[in-house]
């Protein structure tokens, strides 16, 4: 079912802005052809995330999408989402 969707996808965590573990997966996986990049949304993370899909491009690969959270990362974009859904629940107990 669609539970089950996420399975149909790689996804890693690189753990900061090195690409190793990126690039053994792809040596592992050499069926990947889309890859998106979801590094924090600061200047470390954008300059990580131009970086790698410059290497990846140099490596023949082209399907490549960058993606950032609205916030400085994906953590602080949920913790915001789950404060906003808590305000809503308060706002509809009164």
């Amino acid at each position: 079912g669609n539970k089950d969707a996420w399975k149909l996808h790689n996804r890693l965590a690189l753990g900061g802005t090195a690409d190793t573990a990126l690039m053994e997966l792809l040596k592992r996986k050499p069926n990947i052809r889309n890859i998106c990049l979801c590094l924090d949304n600061d200047s470390a993370g954008r300059t990580a995330a131009k970086e790698i899909a410059g290497k990846l491009r140099s490596m023949g690969y082209i399907n490549i999408y960058e993606r950032y959270p609205n916030e400085k990362d994906y953590n602080d974009e949920l913790k915001k989402v789950k404060s906003i859904i808590n305000e809503q629940a308060e706002e509809n107990e009164q």
